[in-house]
């Protein structure tokens, strides 16, 4: 948990730290660091548990405080998503390779087509297309699953809201 004790001013933290204030205060509305103002001052976060090893700061990463949520299961919640991101790349990929576009193509095959590969290299285009898609899935795991998970828990909600108000 984040203790009160633990902000200090952002003046004393960049004299300490060798960073420049407005860097600091930059990161800060960045989401980089933990921070706040208090009565027109900027003050940041310091946890002398988690100190990075360049410049002594503390970074947001996987663990953040938000309000309302638990800790403990922040870690698992990126885990699931990261899991549901691949799940969904990997059943875009498969629909991507053998699902029906129309009558002659699967939809990779038709984007190989559209973009200008000719029909006797439809199949090297097929795999450039697979290959970016397992990439950019991969490299984008986590977003995607979190996409997924948002609009997952928002149809919960409005199916709460909705079955409430009957």
């Amino acid at each position: 948990m984040i203790n009160e004790e633990n902000f200090v001013p952002v003046e004393e933290f960049s004299r300490t730290s060798n960073i420049d204030e407005n860097e600091v205060i930059k990161e800060i509305r960045d989401g980089d660091r933990i921070g706040r103002v208090i009565d027109g001052k900027w003050y940041v976060y310091v946890d002398d548990n988690k100190q990075e090893e360049k410049g002594g700061s503390t970074r947001l990463g996987e663990f953040n405080n938000l309000p309302g949520i638990d800790p403990n299961l922040i870690s698992l919640f990126s885990k699931i998503t990261r899991i549901i991101g691949v799940v969904v790349s990997l059943m875009f990929i498969l629909w991507g390779l053998y699902g029906k576009w129309d009558y002659r193509y699967t939809p990779f095959e038709a984007f190989a087509i559209s973009i200008g590969f000719s029909y006797s290299n439809m199949s090297f285009g097929v795999v450039i297309i697979t290959g970016s898609a397992l990439l950019f899935g991969w490299m984008f795991r986590f977003y995607i699953g979190n996409v997924f998970t948002l609009l997952f828990v928002k149809i919960y909600d409005g199916f709460k809201f909705i079955f409430r108000k009957i």
